[in-house]
Order: C-alpha cells, then sequence, then structure tokens
C-alpha cells in the first residue's frame, strides 16, 4: 500500500508541475501569481505529508487512488496551502480537514467529464454544518481539470459560515497495464 501511496504521490507530482506551468503560459484562460500556481501548491503537498504548524498538523495528509480511480484535490490558497478537501470521485468518499480533524463524507460517484468553464458545485453535510464548494474548471490538460479558483463555504449549526479561497485539481489515476 505504501508503494502505491508513494508511486501515485510521484505520479501526480510529475503530472501536475509538469503540466500546469504549461497551463499557466498557454492561451487557456489560467492565469496565477508566481509562487501560487495549483503546481506549486500541489509539489509542496507531495514533498510534505501533512505540514505541521504549531506541532499540528495542517492540512489532510496525501490521499490515495487506486489504478482507474479520479479524485478531486482542493487546498487552501493561503499559505501553507493545507489540503483541505479530498473527493474520491469514484468512490463517493469525501475527507475534509476541520482544522483539528478529519470529516469522512458520503457522495455519490461522479464521472469524469470536465471541461474549461464547466461549473462545480458540491454539497456535503457533517455533524456541524454543511459545506458548499463552488468553483469553475479553468483548463485541461492531458486529462486533468485545473481549477484555480474555488470557494469553500462552511454554514455551521451556529449560524456562523466560514469561506474559505481554495485551488484544485481534478486527476485520475491510469488503469493499471494488466485491465
Amino acid at each position: 500500500m505504501a508503494g502505491i501511496r508513494t508511486g501515485l504521490l510521484i505520479w501526480v507530482g510529475i503530472a501536475i508541475t509538469g503540466f500546469l506551468p504549461a497551463c499557466a503560459s498557454q492561451d487557456e484562460g489560467i492565469t496565477e501569481a508566481p509562487g501560487s500556481s495549483v503546481a506549486a501548491i500541489a509539489q509542496r503537498a507531495v514533498q510534505d505529508e501533512a505540514v505541521p504548524v504549531d506541532g499540528i498538523a495542517a492540512g489532510l495528509p496525501p490521499q490515495e487512488l487506486l489504478p482507474g480511480e479520479c479524485g478531486a484535490f482542493f487546498w487552501d490558497r493561503a499559505e501553507p496551502n493545507a489540503l483541505r478537501l479530498f473527493e474520491n470521485e469514484s468512490r463517493g468518499l469525501a475527507r475534509y480537514w476541520t482544522g483539528s480533524g478529519v470529516d469522512e463524507l458520503n457522495t455519490g460517484a461522479r464521472p469524469f467529464a470536465y471541461r474549461p468553464g464547466d461549473r462545480i458545485r458540491r454539497e456535503y453535510g457533517f455533524a456541524t454544518g454543511t459545506i458548499r464548494l463552488e468553483g469553475e474548471i479553468s483548463g485541461l490538460r492531458d486529462g486533468e481539470a485545473v481549477i484555480s479558483r474555488a470557494l469553500l463555504r462552511i454554514a455551521q449549526s451556529d449560524g456562523t459560515q466560514i469561506v474559505r479561497p481554495l485551488v484544485g485539481l481534478i486527476s485520475c489515476q491510469p488503469e493499471s497495464a494488466g485491465h
């Protein structure tokens, strides 16, 4: 299992760092400030399990996709770019980092059918409220969907709302050669 996770992380890191800078430089409508690109954030996530802040893990650890599975990865736009939300679109499972722990959320499975300009709207219910995610696919490259800007809105049961700007990537692990 560790080998699969390491292989996936290396693959995602190579794929992200190899194609996202090119996306940003092509005329596909993807514009990002230096150092805040999805590629830079994802590369740091590949290098570090979960970035500790004051001795507490900041964000979800790297998430595993099995061959043939697709996943949506959403990082905080602000430093230290914690992996805030992960959804395994094939299994219908999401993980949300609350800041002090991880909530596991059930979702329905989603097909990978994204195009530039497509809006993403997702809603997750959890014990203390509702999470709404909205964003837009800003580009596609090598079968991966880039979300340069997204908003996460957390409506808590006490009536408060938290809004977090995110960046994201939706990627699929290739099928194994034997399938």
